[in-house]
């Protein structure tokens, strides 16, 4: 079943407005420019079995990832693997086509914790001057 319109305007991105820890995500898909595919562990492929959620195992059964060195490229292909598959952008508004079953290492990653965050540069961090 594919994504429809309608789902990726309703997706949420990984914020908590409001709320005391991390600051809330922008949904500027910096995080999602690396492709998830090489992190996907059993469960998630269970769940997605699950869940009959063929769209997202066929994209990765056509990725292919390995790592090349310190970039993941399409084993099939030979070429560099992009941003995710299931990212859109719509002006500057990323959002995850398959939000609420994307896999546990997109679920844990917290806004601002890495520097592949935009909000980690604006960010004091622990243990930082």
């Amino acid at each position: 079943m594919a994504a429809s319109a309608d789902h990726r305007s309703t997706s949420r991105g990984c914020g908590n407005a409001g709320t005391a820890g991390p600051p809330a995500c922008q949904r500027c898909g910096s995080c999602c420019q690396v492709d998830f595919s090489a992190y996907v562990e059993p469960a998630d492929l269970d769940r997605w079995a699950a869940e009959d959620r063929a769209e997202i195992l066929e994209a990765l059964a056509r990725s292919q990832p390995v790592w090349a060195g310190d970039r993941l490229v399409s084993a099939r292909q030979g070429l560099d693997l992009g941003p995710c598959t299931f990212l859109v952008v719509e002006g500057s508004t990323a959002t995850c086509t398959i939000y609420p079953t994307r896999p546990r290492i997109c679920r844990a990653f917290v806004p601002a914790s890495s520097p592949i965050c935009r909000l980690h540069r604006a960010t004091p961090h622990q243990g930082e001057g």
